[in-house]
């Protein structure tokens, strides 16, 4: 009885090793991410939902859309930008990612003496990310560089940013 008792609780401590292994070695535990990303892909600002498509190993794809307004001076007006973008992933605590997407700018300005008008753009980004994913944490940070060309404006440049997520 007392070998079957020790055997029992041999077991359960391998059962619990395993389950805690697992868990602190989850790569993304968690699928769905909320983030504010700093002079990234919609220009100041952007509030984004990143969505992880299909995850195996420590390799992922994954999705993101956002949005940006801000209003302009010195003549009233207001941009919004939406930014969609698909991306590949490696890494469970330090991720490389290569991201390719479109965003999508609109200024309404409105002079003061002239009637309103609008004026639309499409920057397409495409980039390469480091991101940092501590260990049984939501939270990350995120720097990301990548070479841009506007579509109606014919110019190309390169440009950066920074992002923190919270992730459920």
């Amino acid at each position: 009885m007392k070998n079957i008792f020790l055997s029992f609780l041999m077991m359960l401590a391998l059962v619990q090793l395993g389950a805690q292994e697992k868990t602190a070695d989850s790569l993304r535990q968690f699928k769905n991410t909320i983030f504010v990303e700093i002079l990234g892909r919609a220009g100041v600002y952007s509030l984004n939902y990143e969505r992880i498509i299909c995850q195996k190993n420590k390799y992922a794809i994954v999705g993101k859309i956002g949005v940006s307004y801000f209003p302009h001076s010195p003549q009233p007006s207001r941009i919004w930008a939406v930014p969609f973008s698909a991306g590949f992933s490696y890494g469970s605590v330090h991720c490389l990612e290569l991201c390719a997407g479109v965003t999508w700018f609109e200024d309404f300005v409105e002079p003061p003496n002239n009637p309103s008008y609008r004026r639309s753009d499409i920057i397409i980004p495409i980039g390469l990310a480091y991101r940092f994913l501590p260990r049984l944490s939501r939270l990350w940070f995120r720097g990301e560089i990548f070479f841009f060309t506007a579509t109606r404006e014919k110019r190309t440049g390169i440009s950066g940013g920074v992002a923190g997520g919270f992730s459920f």
